[in-house]
Protein backbone atom coordinates (compact mmCIF):
# COMPACT_ATOMS: atom_id res chain seq x y z
CA UNK A 1 0.00 0.00 0.00
CA UNK A 2 1.47 3.29 -1.36
CA UNK A 3 1.67 6.43 1.17
CA UNK A 4 -1.18 8.15 -0.07
CA UNK A 5 -3.13 4.80 1.21
CA UNK A 6 -1.93 4.67 5.42
CA UNK A 7 -3.82 6.69 7.05
CA UNK A 8 -7.68 7.68 8.03
CA UNK A 9 -10.39 7.80 5.19
CA UNK A 10 -8.26 7.39 2.36
CA UNK A 11 -6.86 4.31 3.65
CA UNK A 12 -10.51 3.02 3.65
CA UNK A 13 -11.01 3.98 0.17
CA UNK A 14 -8.07 2.27 -1.22
CA UNK A 15 -8.72 -0.83 0.99
CA UNK A 16 -12.43 -0.98 -1.05
CA UNK A 17 -10.72 -0.23 -3.98
CA UNK A 18 -8.53 -2.76 -3.72
CA UNK A 19 -11.19 -5.23 -2.87
CA UNK A 20 -12.53 -4.92 -6.12
CA UNK A 21 -9.73 -7.21 -7.33
CA UNK A 22 -10.68 -10.37 -5.30
CA UNK A 23 -13.53 -12.54 -6.84
CA UNK A 24 -10.60 -15.28 -7.18
CA UNK A 25 -9.44 -15.68 -3.60
CA UNK A 26 -9.16 -18.77 -2.00
CA UNK A 27 -12.53 -19.23 0.24
CA UNK A 28 -12.51 -18.80 4.01
CA UNK A 29 -14.48 -19.53 6.80
CA UNK A 30 -16.59 -17.25 8.72
CA UNK A 31 -16.66 -17.73 12.48
CA UNK A 32 -19.86 -17.61 14.40
CA UNK A 33 -23.42 -18.59 13.17
CA UNK A 34 -24.25 -16.38 10.05
CA UNK A 35 -27.15 -14.25 9.51
CA UNK A 36 -30.68 -15.07 8.18
CA UNK A 37 -30.62 -14.51 4.03
CA UNK A 38 -32.56 -11.54 3.18
CA UNK A 39 -36.80 -12.03 2.05
CA UNK A 40 -36.25 -12.19 -1.81
CA UNK A 41 -32.47 -14.06 -1.76
CA UNK A 42 -28.81 -13.82 -1.81
CA UNK A 43 -26.78 -12.53 -4.55
CA UNK A 44 -23.59 -14.49 -5.69
CA UNK A 45 -20.20 -14.23 -6.77
CA UNK A 46 -20.89 -12.87 -9.54
CA UNK A 47 -23.70 -10.26 -8.89
CA UNK A 48 -21.71 -9.43 -5.92
CA UNK A 49 -19.04 -8.12 -7.76
CA UNK A 50 -20.57 -5.62 -9.70
CA UNK A 51 -22.46 -4.54 -7.09
CA UNK A 52 -19.35 -4.49 -4.98
CA UNK A 53 -18.39 -1.84 -7.98
CA UNK A 54 -21.65 0.07 -6.80
CA UNK A 55 -20.54 0.45 -3.27
CA UNK A 56 -17.05 1.40 -3.72
CA UNK A 57 -18.37 4.42 -5.41
CA UNK A 58 -20.71 5.15 -2.58
CA UNK A 59 -17.76 4.70 -0.06
CA UNK A 60 -15.65 7.26 -2.28
CA UNK A 61 -18.47 9.56 -2.45
CA UNK A 62 -17.65 12.61 -0.43
CA UNK A 63 -21.44 13.86 -0.80
CA UNK A 64 -22.97 10.92 0.97
CA UNK A 65 -22.74 10.65 4.57
CA UNK A 66 -20.69 8.78 6.83
CA UNK A 67 -23.87 7.11 8.73
CA UNK A 68 -25.34 6.26 4.96
CA UNK A 69 -21.85 5.07 3.50
CA UNK A 70 -21.75 2.38 7.34
CA UNK A 71 -25.32 1.58 6.43
CA UNK A 72 -24.77 0.98 2.68
CA UNK A 73 -22.09 -1.49 3.15
CA UNK A 74 -23.95 -3.04 6.00
CA UNK A 75 -27.15 -3.56 3.27
CA UNK A 76 -24.11 -5.29 1.10
CA UNK A 77 -23.11 -8.12 3.38
CA UNK A 78 -26.73 -8.16 4.32
CA UNK A 79 -27.37 -9.61 0.85
CA UNK A 80 -24.22 -11.10 0.01
CA UNK A 81 -23.66 -14.09 1.73
CA UNK A 82 -20.41 -15.47 0.58
CA UNK A 83 -17.55 -16.89 2.89
CA UNK A 84 -14.69 -15.11 1.18
CA UNK A 85 -11.93 -12.55 1.32
CA UNK A 86 -13.75 -10.22 -0.13
CA UNK A 87 -16.73 -11.00 2.81
CA UNK A 88 -13.68 -10.00 5.12
CA UNK A 89 -12.23 -6.86 4.18
CA UNK A 90 -15.74 -5.74 3.31
CA UNK A 91 -16.61 -6.37 7.32
CA UNK A 92 -13.06 -4.25 7.74
CA UNK A 93 -14.04 -1.81 5.81
CA UNK A 94 -17.27 -1.43 7.85
CA UNK A 95 -15.88 -1.45 11.15
CA UNK A 96 -13.17 1.27 10.43
CA UNK A 97 -15.94 3.29 9.04
CA UNK A 98 -18.00 2.91 12.02
CA UNK A 99 -14.52 4.11 14.11
CA UNK A 100 -14.53 6.90 11.70
CA UNK A 101 -18.17 7.57 11.62
CA UNK A 102 -19.41 6.95 15.24
CA UNK A 103 -23.35 6.34 14.82
CA UNK A 104 -25.88 7.20 17.45
CA UNK A 105 -27.42 3.91 18.24
CA UNK A 106 -24.61 1.73 16.99
CA UNK A 107 -24.85 0.04 20.71
CA UNK A 108 -27.83 -0.75 20.89
CA UNK A 109 -27.66 -4.08 18.23
CA UNK A 110 -30.53 -3.52 16.35
CA UNK A 111 -30.50 -6.21 13.44
CA UNK A 112 -32.30 -5.23 10.82
CA UNK A 113 -34.31 -7.27 7.96
CA UNK A 114 -35.58 -5.69 4.16
CA UNK A 115 -39.17 -6.52 3.93
CA UNK A 116 -39.88 -7.08 -0.05
CA UNK A 117 -43.76 -6.61 0.83
CA UNK A 118 -43.15 -3.15 2.77
CA UNK A 119 -39.45 -2.09 1.07
CA UNK A 120 -38.30 -1.21 3.75
CA UNK A 121 -35.59 -2.09 5.99
CA UNK A 122 -37.46 -3.19 9.66
CA UNK A 123 -35.76 -4.20 13.12
CA UNK A 124 -36.23 -7.90 13.12
CA UNK A 125 -37.75 -7.63 16.91
CA UNK A 126 -40.02 -5.54 18.92
CA UNK A 127 -37.37 -2.69 20.78
CA UNK A 128 -36.02 -4.71 23.95
CA UNK A 129 -35.41 -3.62 27.62
CA UNK A 130 -32.07 -3.84 26.96
CA UNK A 131 -32.61 -1.40 23.54
CA UNK A 132 -33.93 1.39 25.08
CA UNK A 133 -31.50 1.47 28.36
CA UNK A 134 -28.68 1.95 25.90
CA UNK A 135 -30.34 5.11 24.43
CA UNK A 136 -31.74 6.39 28.16
CA UNK A 137 -27.62 5.64 28.89
CA UNK A 138 -26.07 6.59 25.76
CA UNK A 139 -28.52 8.40 23.55
CA UNK A 140 -31.41 10.67 23.12
CA UNK A 141 -34.09 8.92 25.10
CA UNK A 142 -35.45 9.89 28.41
CA UNK A 143 -36.64 7.47 30.77
CA UNK A 144 -39.51 10.23 31.65
CA UNK A 145 -41.21 8.59 28.43
CA UNK A 146 -41.15 4.92 29.93
CA UNK A 147 -43.03 4.26 33.25
CA UNK A 148 -41.58 2.25 36.46
CA UNK A 149 -44.32 2.18 38.22
CA UNK A 150 -46.91 -0.30 36.86
CA UNK A 151 -46.92 -4.09 37.60
CA UNK A 152 -47.39 -5.00 33.94
CA UNK A 153 -44.31 -2.16 32.63
CA UNK A 154 -41.16 -4.33 31.89
CA UNK A 155 -39.05 -1.25 32.57
CA UNK A 156 -39.49 -1.90 36.15
CA UNK A 157 -37.86 -5.34 35.95
CA UNK A 158 -35.10 -4.46 33.31
CA UNK A 159 -32.53 -6.02 35.56
CA UNK A 160 -34.11 -9.50 34.54
CA UNK A 161 -35.48 -8.91 31.53
CA UNK A 162 -33.51 -7.13 29.42
CA UNK A 163 -34.52 -8.85 26.35
CA UNK A 164 -38.79 -8.53 27.32
CA UNK A 165 -39.94 -6.11 24.93
CA UNK A 166 -40.30 -2.23 26.37
CA UNK A 167 -44.20 -1.16 27.22
CA UNK A 168 -45.28 1.72 29.23
CA UNK A 169 -43.42 3.80 26.30
CA UNK A 170 -45.08 6.93 24.90
CA UNK A 171 -45.17 7.86 21.34
CA UNK A 172 -42.48 10.02 21.63
CA UNK A 173 -40.10 7.86 23.59
CA UNK A 174 -40.62 5.27 20.68
CA UNK A 175 -39.78 8.00 17.92
CA UNK A 176 -36.55 8.95 19.80
CA UNK A 177 -35.75 5.48 19.89
CA UNK A 178 -35.76 5.43 16.38
CA UNK A 179 -34.00 8.25 15.56
CA UNK A 180 -31.31 7.23 17.45
CA UNK A 181 -31.12 4.08 15.91
CA UNK A 182 -30.92 5.98 12.41
CA UNK A 183 -34.72 5.34 11.78
CA UNK A 184 -38.11 6.00 12.31
CA UNK A 185 -41.26 3.99 13.13
CA UNK A 186 -43.42 2.74 10.03
CA UNK A 187 -46.29 3.46 8.60
CA UNK A 188 -49.41 1.81 9.08
CA UNK A 189 -49.19 0.80 5.29
CA UNK A 190 -45.66 -0.63 5.71
CA UNK A 191 -46.54 -2.46 9.17
CA UNK A 192 -49.52 -3.76 7.54
CA UNK A 193 -47.84 -5.20 4.16
CA UNK A 194 -44.84 -7.09 6.40
CA UNK A 195 -47.50 -8.20 9.21
CA UNK A 196 -49.97 -9.68 6.19
CA UNK A 197 -47.66 -10.39 3.42
CA UNK A 198 -49.34 -7.99 1.27
CA UNK A 199 -53.18 -9.04 2.13
CA UNK A 200 -52.28 -12.53 2.36
CA UNK A 201 -52.50 -13.54 5.52
CA UNK A 202 -54.37 -12.54 8.75
CA UNK A 203 -51.91 -13.27 11.27
CA UNK A 204 -47.97 -12.83 10.92
CA UNK A 205 -47.46 -16.34 10.48
CA UNK A 206 -50.21 -17.45 7.81
CA UNK A 207 -54.18 -18.10 8.22
CA UNK A 208 -54.19 -20.38 11.46
CA UNK A 209 -55.91 -19.17 14.28
CA UNK A 210 -53.45 -18.03 17.07
CA UNK A 211 -52.19 -20.46 19.50
CA UNK A 212 -49.51 -20.50 22.05
CA UNK A 213 -46.82 -22.01 20.11
CA UNK A 214 -47.43 -19.01 17.34
CA UNK A 215 -47.48 -16.14 19.47
CA UNK A 216 -48.02 -14.23 23.24
CA UNK A 217 -51.39 -14.20 23.73
CA UNK A 218 -54.17 -14.69 26.47
CA UNK A 219 -55.84 -17.12 24.76
CA UNK A 220 -59.17 -16.84 27.07
CA UNK A 221 -60.34 -15.26 29.89
CA UNK A 222 -59.89 -18.24 32.27
CA UNK A 223 -56.31 -18.17 31.73
CA UNK A 224 -53.70 -16.06 32.93
CA UNK A 225 -52.83 -13.51 29.89
CA UNK A 226 -49.05 -14.04 28.38
CA UNK A 227 -50.05 -17.74 27.46
CA UNK A 228 -49.70 -18.37 31.20
CA UNK A 229 -46.94 -15.93 32.64
CA UNK A 230 -49.04 -12.96 33.12
CA UNK A 231 -46.65 -10.94 30.79
CA UNK A 232 -44.67 -10.46 27.85
CA UNK A 233 -42.38 -12.93 26.49
CA UNK A 234 -38.76 -12.50 25.74
CA UNK A 235 -38.78 -11.14 22.22
CA UNK A 236 -38.66 -14.13 19.27
CA UNK A 237 -39.72 -16.69 22.14
CA UNK A 238 -42.08 -17.80 18.88
CA UNK A 239 -40.37 -18.90 15.78
CA UNK A 240 -43.43 -20.88 14.48
CA UNK A 241 -45.03 -16.90 14.58
CA UNK A 242 -42.22 -15.35 12.44
CA UNK A 243 -43.73 -13.17 9.62
CA UNK A 244 -43.06 -13.51 6.14
CA UNK A 245 -39.37 -12.08 6.12
CA UNK A 246 -38.51 -12.88 9.71
CA UNK A 247 -39.56 -11.03 11.83
CA UNK A 248 -40.83 -11.59 15.13
CA UNK A 249 -43.84 -11.14 17.50
CA UNK A 250 -45.87 -9.42 14.67
CA UNK A 251 -49.16 -10.77 15.91
CA UNK A 252 -48.70 -10.80 19.86
CA UNK A 253 -46.26 -10.02 22.82
CA UNK A 254 -47.14 -6.40 22.85
CA UNK A 255 -48.96 -4.11 19.92
CA UNK A 256 -46.90 -1.47 18.16
CA UNK A 257 -47.09 1.91 17.77
CA UNK A 258 -46.83 3.49 13.89
CA UNK A 259 -46.02 6.85 13.13
CA UNK A 260 -50.23 7.49 11.78
CA UNK A 261 -52.49 9.06 13.18
CA UNK A 262 -55.92 7.61 14.06
CA UNK A 263 -57.07 11.12 14.94
CA UNK A 264 -54.74 13.81 13.93
CA UNK A 265 -53.47 15.79 16.43
CA UNK A 266 -55.06 13.92 19.05
CA UNK A 267 -54.58 10.18 19.10
CA UNK A 268 -51.84 7.78 17.09
CA UNK A 269 -52.54 4.75 15.41
CA UNK A 270 -51.27 1.08 16.86
CA UNK A 271 -51.46 -2.06 14.99
CA UNK A 272 -51.30 -5.89 15.82
CA UNK A 273 -52.61 -7.60 19.04
CA UNK A 274 -50.65 -8.41 22.19
CA UNK A 275 -50.57 -11.01 25.46
CA UNK A 276 -53.58 -9.23 26.84
CA UNK A 277 -55.65 -10.05 23.83
CA UNK A 278 -58.13 -13.04 23.92
CA UNK A 279 -60.22 -13.39 20.98
CA UNK A 280 -58.63 -14.55 17.60
CA UNK A 281 -59.63 -11.19 15.66
CA UNK A 282 -58.33 -9.41 18.44
CA UNK A 283 -54.58 -10.78 16.97
CA UNK A 284 -55.22 -10.63 13.09
CA UNK A 285 -52.84 -7.84 11.78
CA UNK A 286 -55.37 -5.54 10.17
CA UNK A 287 -56.17 -4.92 14.47
CA UNK A 288 -56.08 -0.99 14.79
CA UNK A 289 -56.64 0.89 17.49
CA UNK A 290 -55.60 4.29 19.31
CA UNK A 291 -53.67 5.85 22.11
CA UNK A 292 -53.05 9.36 22.92
CA UNK A 293 -49.51 10.08 21.61
CA UNK A 294 -48.38 10.46 25.69
CA UNK A 295 -50.42 7.59 27.24
CA UNK A 296 -48.25 4.24 28.31
CA UNK A 297 -50.08 0.83 28.26
CA UNK A 298 -48.32 -2.43 29.13
CA UNK A 299 -49.96 -4.07 26.00
CA UNK A 300 -48.13 -0.96 23.93
CA UNK A 301 -44.51 -1.71 22.62
CA UNK A 302 -42.57 -0.99 19.03
CA UNK A 303 -40.10 -1.72 16.54
CA UNK A 304 -38.55 0.55 13.82
CA UNK A 305 -37.79 0.83 10.52
CA UNK A 306 -35.54 2.71 7.98
CA UNK A 307 -35.70 3.25 4.06
CA UNK A 308 -32.52 1.38 1.74
CA UNK A 309 -29.23 3.17 1.61
CA UNK A 310 -27.66 1.24 -0.71
CA UNK A 311 -30.01 -1.61 -1.55
CA UNK A 312 -33.28 -2.82 -1.82
CA UNK A 313 -35.48 -5.47 -2.95
CA UNK A 314 -34.05 -8.66 -3.98
CA UNK A 315 -30.29 -7.14 -3.40
CA UNK A 316 -31.29 -4.46 -5.82
CA UNK A 317 -29.44 -1.41 -6.24
CA UNK A 318 -31.54 1.86 -5.11
CA UNK A 319 -32.57 3.76 -8.13
CA UNK A 320 -32.18 0.46 -11.13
Amino acid sequence: MNAGCRQGLVALLCLAVALGGDAGAASRTAGGVPSRTPAGGPFGDAVAEIQWLRVKGVLEDATVSGRDRVRCIGEYLAWYTGDNLRRERAQEIKGSLQEAFPQSGHAAGVVWLYSKPAGVWFSRTETTVGQFWECSHYGDCSTLHVSTTDTDCSWDQMGRHMDYPVNCVEWFGASDFCKWVGGRLPTEAEWYAEASDSGRRDYSWGNEEPHCDRTVWRRDLRNPAGCGRDSPWPVCSKPAGFSVSGLCDLSGNVSEWTSGWYEVDKYRAYLGGNWMRYLPSDMEVDTRAWWPPDGRSGQLGFRCVREPACFGAGGSFVGD
